[in-house]
C-alpha cells in the first residue's frame, strides 16, 4: 500500500536499552536547567562538560561560558568511499580522555546549526553505552533566550589540561545494532 510503512526489526540489542540512562540525565535538556551563575545543573554538583560541536569559526564568534570546541570530524570516520561511519571505540575513548570526561561526568552538547552535529555526539556516546549526556535544546540561541541577562563568550577555547580522570568504560557492543526496514 502506498503511503504506509511496514516496520520490521532485523536485529535488536536489548542490553543497550536497559542501561543506566536515568531521569537525572535527560536526553534533551532545557536551557533553563543550566544555572548561569555556576554553569552547573541547577540542582546538582555533577562534573559538567559543555561541548560545542559548531564550526571553529562559529565557536570563536560566540559560545557558552566554559564550553569547549569539538571538531565534528572527530565524530565520524570514513572507509574507502564511505563517510559518516561510527567512530571506533578507541577513538571515542581517546576523545573522552582528551576532554577530561570521566565515567562520573555529564556532557551537555550543542551546536549552532539546529543540533545535528551535537546530536551526532550524543548518538555516538549512546551507541557505546555512555548515557550521561544531554542535547541542549535550542543550542546557544536557546540558552541566551532563556538567560537574557547573560552573554556568550568569544575566542578560542583553551584545550583542557590533563587531569586524573577515571576512563569511561564503553560498551563494545556498538557494532551490533537495530536495523529497521521501512520500505513499503
Amino acid at each position: 500500500m502506498a503511503g504506509f510503512f511496514r516496520i520490521r526489526v532485523i536485529k535488536t540489542r536489548p542490553t543497550l536499552l536497559n542501561s543506566c540512562h536515568t531521569m537525572n540525565f535527560p536526553l534533551i535538556l532545557n536551557p533553563q536547567a543550566l544555572d548561569p551563575a555556576k554553569f552547573q545543573p541547577s540542582s546538582s554538583n555533577i562534573n559538567l562538560s559543555v561541548i560545542d560541536v559548531s564550526s571553529q569559526e562559529q565557536f570563536e564568534t560566540a559560545h557558552l561560558p566554559h564550553a569547549r570546541h569539538l571538531p565534528y570530524s572527530r565524530l565520524i570516520r570514513g572507509s574507502g568511499n564511505v563517510n559518516g561511519l561510527l567512530i571506533e571505540k578507541p577513538s571515542l575513548q581517546q576523545l573522552l580522555l582528551d576532554y577530561n570526561i570521566s565515567e562520573d561526568g555529564w556532557i551537555v552538547a550543542y551546536d549552532q546549526n539546529g543540533g545535528t552535529a551535537a546530536s551526532r555526539l550524543i548518538w555516538t556516546l549512546h551507541a557505546y553505552g555512555f548515557y550521561r549526556c544531554s542535547l541542549l535544546n535550542g543550542g546557544l540561541a536557546g540558552w541566551l533566550n532563556a538567560h537574557p541577562d547573560q552573554s556568550a563568550e568569544s575566542g578560542a577555547s583553551e584545550p583542557p589540561g590533563k587531569t586524573d580522570v577515571r576512563p569511561v568504560q564503553l560498551d563494545a557492543a556498538a557494532t551490533e545494532s537495530t536495523v529497521i526496514d521501512t520500505s513499503t
